[in-house]
């Protein structure tokens, strides 16, 4: 993306609901007596990843409600579509050649510049994807389960982006990254990368911010959402239901309803500081899709029983075999984009002895580029399926050493608002990956839940002790010389 681009996509924010960036030193907290009453303040931040439905680089597809809180929006790189021969057709009912061939040109260029990022920009990832894949796909104890590595290695660098200290490096050697502006780098690049929209594949990585209009924010964090994430702003008035409204739309506006059963819980309340969303949508077509004609039913032995299928068959000439001590394994072809690959343990071999399993994570993670196979004639038999699985992540997340972020007088969140003692009250991670006979489609979402105290009071209260109540006399060094409880004036 170009400056001018970046430079758009958050030049629109508007500054008075906003701080002047601040430096990164830690601030002392300033706590209140803990008999003062404090307004409980909330931070959403919801990680979502699914179908990806939004016009390219612009609002045009926002709803009247949604457009009414926009602050700032992503332009997303242009890219041109994959060309149609029909498009090409002369009046005399020949192609147009010339004109179709400088439109594949331009199409493909396209693709590559977008694909080929700086050298070695997606090193490191492995390690992270492997930790995670163990910790989330293990146990499974006959039930499925399904989540996105790339949603959630985006999800935990915008969460590093509103904390600081020791908060975020626990989150960064996770990822394995010591300054945050490296990550930053790599995140962006790992999003230009991974970003398709040309009508035959969607793959699009985007995000959004949603702002309680009575707080102020800082106003560094919120370029940088912008900038390294792409982020949309919206500000409105929390716990309404106009409000909630127009984040479920932008949810399943780019879900394409995917996820409606989870995003209808998606709610707010008054006391809510900041709603935080990314999105992850990934849909393309098998390179040679299955013939329905070829679909049939049999039997999947489930650990739970055996159960009847649709079976989708296919035989695919020259194509690598791959085995292992453990597993065999081929993948499918995904029309321009990557591949589909289906690992079968051994007979006798559990998953989770894959997961576990140093060489098979490997080859997992690998795309086959690590470890040769023989071409072989493949009668491939996949069952038809349509999964889903929410997963609570806090215990992964302590698991992975991510644990200041929960603890309220540990966690620093203060580059993206003066709230204080916010801590990390929920962390769940829900995923849904379809396949039949034409391709695949998989949405998954991360929602991260912040707690916390310090929000803003409402702007008139009235006191009346005109019950019981406790009072506290303090000397002038503020311990308490009297206390009491007043039942009878």
């Amino acid at each position: 993306m170009k400056n001018k681009d970046l430079l758009s996509a958050i030049g629109n924010a508007r500054d008075e609901y906003i701080l002047e960036a601040q430096p990164e030193t830690k601030k002392k907290k300033n706590r209140r007596p803990a008999f003062v009453s404090a307004v409980a303040a909330v931070l959403v931040i919801a990680i979502i990843g699914g179908i990806w439905l939004y016009p390219e680089g612009g609002n045009q597809g926002l709803s009247p409600l949604l457009k009414t809180y926009a602050i700032s929006e992503p332009v997303l790189p242009e890219m041109a579509k994959c060309p149609n021969e029909e498009d090409y057709m002369k009046p005399d009912g020949t192609i147009d050649y010339i004109a179709l061939d400088e439109a594949y040109d331009k199409w493909l260029n396209g693709k590559s510049e977008l694909r080929n990022q700086y050298e070695g920009y997606n090193e490191g990832l492995d390690g992270f994807f492997g930790k995670a894949m163990e910790a989330i796909l293990c146990d499974a104890e006959g039930e499925n389960k399904v989540f996105s590595p790339l949603n959630l290695y985006m999800a935990l660098g915008m969460l590093a982006e509103v904390t600081q200290g020791n908060s975020r490096k626990q989150i960064l050697d996770l990822i394995g990254y010591d300054d945050i502006a490296d990550f930053r780098k790599q995140a962006k690049a790992v999003w230009s990368a991974n970003y398709c929209d040309d009508g035959t594949v969607k793959s699009v990585m985007a995000s959004s911010i949603w702002l309680n209009k009575d707080i102020q924010f800082r106003k560094e964090t919120l370029d940088t959402l912008a900038e390294s994430y792409y982020a949309a702003s919206y500000q409105g008035e929390m716990g309404t239901d106009e409000y909630d409204k127009a984040m479920q739309d932008w949810v399943n506006g780019h879900t394409g309803n995917m996820l409606d059963e989870f995003s209808s819980d998606l709610k707010t309340d008054p006391e809510t500081v900041a709603t935080l969303f990314a999105t992850l949508y990934f849909s393309a077509k098998w390179s040679s899709e299955f013939l329905p004609e070829n679909t049939v039913k049999d039997i999947f032995r489930s650990p739970v029983g055996d159960m009847e299928c649709e079976f989708m068959k296919q035989t695919l000439s020259d194509t690598l075999y791959y085995w292992g001590d453990k597993y065999t394994a081929v993948s499918k072809n995904l029309s321009g984009a990557g591949n589909m690959w289906f690992i079968l343990p051994d007979e006798g071999v559990s998953a989770d002895e894959l997961l576990r399993d140093e060489e098979a994570m490997e080859f997992m993670l690998s795309d086959g580029v690590r470890r040769m196979g023989k071409h072989c004639l493949i009668n491939l038999s996949v069952p038809k399926f349509d999964v889903s699985a929410e997963t609570d992540l806090k215990k992964t997340f302590s698991d992975l050493g991510i644990t200041d972020v929960f603890d309220r007088t540990r966690s620093d969140y203060s580059p993206l608002c003066d709230t204080q003692e916010m801590f990390l009250s929920e962390a769940e991670h829900a995923a849904r990956v379809k396949i039949d006979e034409t391709g695949c489609t998989a949405a998954a979402y991360t929602a991260l839940i912040l707690n916390g105290t310090g929000g803003m009071p409402p702007d008139e209260v009235d006191f009346v002790l005109d019950r019981p109540f406790i009072f506290v006399v303090t000397g002038g060094g503020g311990l308490p010389l009297f206390a009491g409880v007043v039942n009878q004036p």
